[in-house]
This record gives C-alpha cells, sequence and structure tokens, in this order.
C-alpha cells in the first residue's frame, strides 16, 4: 500500500517565480540556491562564521523561524515549508489557493537585520486522493458505522470565514477553499468518524453481521483490534496458521457476508475501543483490510482507591481520540467515561444497640465522569444518585453519593463487612471495610469510635 509522509509537503507542483534579492555588494554572499521537493540547498560564501536567521512567510506572516551558524564556502541544506506551517494560516492560503490559484511562500535568510536572501516560490494545489473503489459496510445497528469525512465537512467554515472578512464568493469558489481547507487539516489523509453514538457492552458480541462489501478474498474476517499492529499480528498468524478463522467466498463482485466478529483482545489497563475491521486474506498471502466500525467493551470493574495506593491506579480514559491505521485515521467521537474510581468510601457517627439496631450514613466519592450504578451491601442494593462536589474548584471536583443502611446487629470490637460496588454493566468489585465498636455501658449501648473526617452534610 502507498504511504502518505504527514511531514513532507505535497502540494507543490510548479515554481511560477524564483526572486532573489542576494546583494553582490555585501561581503557575505548566498549563492548556488536550489529547491527539492521538502528542502532548500544554499552556499554560503563570505566570514569564517556567522549567524543567520532562517525564516519562513506567507506575506508578512512568519510561519517559521530558527537560526544557524554557516561557514565559509560551506553548504547547507534547510527545510521547506510544511503543511503543519501553512496550517497557521489555512483559511487565507485556503482562499487566496481557491481564487488565484495559487500562493507564495518566502525563503529568507538575514544576517541582523541585513536580507542575504528573499525568495519567493508560489505553490499550487495538486490533485486530492481518490477513492478507493473497494468498500466494505456494516448492514445492522449493532455497531457505530465509520463514515469517511470529505471537504463537504469544511463548507460552512469556509463561508463563515468568508462572511467575517466582508468577502463575496461564488459557489465554485467556496467549494475549493473547503477542498484546501481539508487538505491541510488532514495532512491529505482520509479520516473515518463514527456516525452515531458508539454502543457499549460488556464483551463483543457473538452472533453473525451481515456485510456487504465488494472485496474479492479467499478468506473473510469480521475482527475488532486497538491499533493496527494487533491487526497485522492477527494476519501473520492466519496466514501461518493456514486461515483457521477464516469464511471462504469465491464470488466475485459485491456480496454480502455473514461474519462473526473475532476479538483479538485488549490492555484493560489502557483503553477498550475496538476499531471493527473487514479484513479478506488471500492463499498468495496478499490482504486488504477496510474499516467498518467502532464499538466499546467494558468489563472493567470499578477500582478502589480507597483500598490501594491511588497513584497506582492506572484505570483511566487514555484512548486517543484520532488512531492511526495505514494511510488513514480513525476519529472515534466519545465524551462519557466508562471507568469508575472509588476514591473514598466512609461513615459517620452513629449510636443503637441490638435490641433496635444501628442505622449509619455512609458518603461515597468517586470521579466526574463515571459508570457507578449501585452500591450492595448485606444483599440490600443502593442505588446511587451522583450530586457533584466542586469545592475543590473545577480540576478536582468529583461525585459523592450518601445513603444510610441500617445493621441489626453489630458485635462490640471488629465487624468486617463486604461492600459492593457495581457499575452500569454488572461489573463488581468487592471491598471489606470494618467497623469498630465500643460498649459504653451495660444496658449494650454502643457507639462508633470512628473519626468523622473528610465527611460534610
Amino acid at each position: 500500500m502507498k504511504k502518505i509522509i504527514l511531514s513532507s509537503i505535497t502540494i507543490i507542483t510548479v515554481i511560477l517565480a524564483l526572486s532573489s534579492s542576494c546583494s553582490q555588494k555585501i561581503e557575505n554572499k548566498i549563492y548556488n540556491i536550489t529547491f527539492t521537493k521538502q528542502h532548500f540547498t544554499f552556499q554560503f560564501e563570505g566570514s569564517d562564521s556567522i549567524r543567520l536567521v532562517y525564516m519562513i512567510k506567507y506575506k508578512h506572516t512568519e510561519l517559521y523561524r530558527n537560526s544557524l551558524f554557516v561557514k565559509n564556502d560551506s553548504t547547507y541544506t534547510l527545510n521547506k515549508a510544511t503543511l503543519g506551517m501553512l496550517r497557521k494560516q489555512a483559511y487565507e492560503i485556503s482562499y487566496e489557493i481557491a481564487s488565484k490559484d495559487s500562493f507564495p511562500i518566502h525563503y529568507i535568510l538575514q544576517n541582523g537585520t541585513i536580507s542575504l536572501c528573499d525568495t519567493i516560490i508560489y505553490y499550487k494545489k495538486t490533485h486530492t486522493t481518490t477513492n478507493d473503489s473497494i468498500y466494505a459496510h456494516i448492514e445492522n445497528n449493532s455497531y457505530a458505522r465509520l463514515e469517511r469525512t470529505t471537504y463537504n465537512n469544511r463548507i460552512k467554515d469556509a463561508k463563515e470565514y468568508l462572511l467575517n472578512n466582508n468577502i463575496k464568493a461564488n459557489t465554485t469558489t467556496i467549494e475549493k477553499m473547503a477542498k484546501y481547507l481539508f487538505y491541510l487539516s488532514t495532512n491529505n489523509t482520509t479520516i473515518y468518524k463514527n456516525d452515531r453514538e458508539i454502543p457499549i457492552y460488556k464483551q463483543l458480541p457473538s452472533t453473525p453481521e451481515i456485510i456487504k462489501t465488494n472485496m474479492n478474498a479467499d478468506y473473510f474476517y469480521f475482527i475488532g483490534v486497538e491499533k493496527e499492529s494487533t491487526l497485522k499480528d492477527f494476519i501473520k498468524n492466519e496466514i501461518i496458521n493456514d486461515f483457521t478463522h477464516g469464511k471462504s467466498n469465491n464470488q466475485q463482485g459485491e456480496k454480502h457476508l455473514q461474519l462473526i466478529p473475532i476479538n483479538t483482545g485488549f490492555d484493560v489497563f489502557k483503553g477498550n475501543y475496538l476499531y471493527l475491521f473487514v479484513c479478506g486474506i488471500n492463499k498468495d498471502w496478499s490482504y486488504k483490510y477496510i474499516p467498518v466500525g467502532g464499538v466499546i467493551i467494558d468489563n472493567i470493574p470499578p477500582f478502589l482507591s480507597f483500598e490501594s495506593n491511588p497513584f497506582n491506579n492506572t484505570q483511566v480514559d487514555v484512548h486517543n481520540k484520532m488512531e492511526k491505521f495505514d494511510n488513514y485515521y480513525i476519529d472515534f467521537s466519545y465524551t462519557n467515561s466508562i471507568r469508575t474510581d472509588i476514591i473514598s468510601f466512609n461513615w459517620g457517627n452513629f449510636e443503637g444497640n441490638s435490641y433496635f439496631g444501628y442505622s449509619i450514613p455512609f458518603t461515597v466519592k468517586f470521579n466526574i465522569l463515571s459508570d457507578l450504578n449501585e452500591i450492595v451491601i448485606q444483599g440490600k442494593t443502593k442505588k446511587v444518585n451522583k450530586e457533584i462536589d466542586m469545592r475543590g474548584g473545577i480540576y478536582n471536583a468529583h461525585n459523592i453519593f450518601r445513603f444510610e443502611h441500617h445493621f441489626g446487629k453489630l458485635n462490640t470490637g471488629d465487624n468486617y463487612i463486604k461492600v459492593d460496588f457495581i457499575d452500569i454493566r454488572g461489573n463488581k468489585s468487592t471491598a471489606t471495610i470494618n467497623i469498630e465498636t465500643q460498649r459504653i455501658n451495660n444496658k449494650e449501648t454502643e457507639i462508633n469510635n470512628n473519626i468523622y473526617n473528610n465527611i460534610h452534610h
């Protein structure tokens, strides 16, 4: 497959003009200026060693600046403008390319205030990447499907810029501008986005899915992976093991495949977003894979920070917004957390006796983005009602859940009690707490001696 180098400029096609202001009257001179696709090369003649400033500008806007020391009769190679630099003036450049078909970039070398060279290159846009004619789509709604983003997503942005700058443009110019905005923002790399909210399951469903595709291959697979290296490892293992998990289909052209998803696993401490691919492998070891959807697997129980060192808690959402696959990105837009961290679990002062029992107030503190659903003590379920505590500031905000539980009997001394913390998908963690009591009179009335710290009413 063709690889796209993101750091290179792929927009150069023709140098329309080259103007150099290198003066012969200055002792220090720049000559033999050459430009390749990615580099600017020149020779220096003059002082034994001087400091030059290298600048890249779009009109009067500085896109890049760096300094270098040069020596007499030496050749130097510098990087040219990258797409990342051009993005700083993305709207202005996009409008100019749309209305004038080119835009100027200045390459400047200065010694103090003296300009040794100011070279202008006019850039034209290359053709955009053509779409692959091979496709694959999930037919039902069990998963979030992926849609390929196009320049149409940037038409509104182009219109907004033109209106804010009192510029009138026709439909053709607006469309060209949107195409170039898309080109600059994506490094000319395709991006797939989910078409709806990503479903969450406790485990990957084992029911067959209908896949519509025109891919031709000897063996087909419907695979869930966390990263591209896992996908390629799976393909390699299938080839080695004679396509053990593959489903053969000799039909040419468009077809409907019935495939059961294969979970290649994921690191529960680093993320559980699965990217779904339809993969075709041939007996000659060639293969192709196409992204078709996404799913989130939540089989991770709440983490009990109050029972361990909170700095050892690696169960946090660290999913990258965009994941790189081959020559495209997959962008999962998802804002809710599926991780729960029980920061503290405390109880307040209480009193009671063996006849009436003991009603004890509890307070649970847990992370702001959480899927904690219920707490179970002695077989009794407490449905979680969250209230946000902002007293520590917005960056230290957390959820609070207060409830009361009645114990029919407590022993004098130690009382070890199991507490279950259960999330929305039924993942459970169990903690053991010790409620200590002591006798205060002969009537067997007991009172908790736990100091009521960090609990606020």
